[in-house]
């Protein structure tokens, strides 16, 4: 299985609080709607005391493969929740992961 993370930072100007309801209320119900998605997390990182994290989330979506992957974002689905991203998210700042998971530990 593959796993894609996207690290985002919110658009200037919006608040944390804003961005976070914006994503739970909005994005994520677009997002789980992609065409072969087999999981999806969503990681906040709220600002720090004295400053804002370099990014504000980490959206993690698995895959069957890197083709499955790029075929949901194809979909009409796909290019609903691609059109919503600049409604919230600074698009220069956004970085992407492609791997897999080698190791998990539930014990801990």
């Amino acid at each position: 299985m593959m796993k894609a993370i996207y690290l985002v930072k919110r658009k200037a100007g919006m608040s944390f609080a804003d961005f976070r309801r914006y994503q739970l209320e909005i994005h994520v119900p677009l997002a789980s709607a992609l065409p072969g998605l087999r999981r999806y997390t969503l990681d906040l990182f709220p600002p720090g005391d004295e400053a804002d994290q370099p990014f504000d989330a980490a959206a993690t979506v698995w895959f069957d493969d890197r083709a499955a992957h790029d075929a949901a974002l194809a979909s009409p689905e796909g290019q609903r929740a691609l059109a919503d991203l600049p409604n919230f998210l600074d698009m220069d700042a956004m970085k992407m992961l492609f791997g897999e998971t080698a190791a998990a530990r539930n014990d801990m």
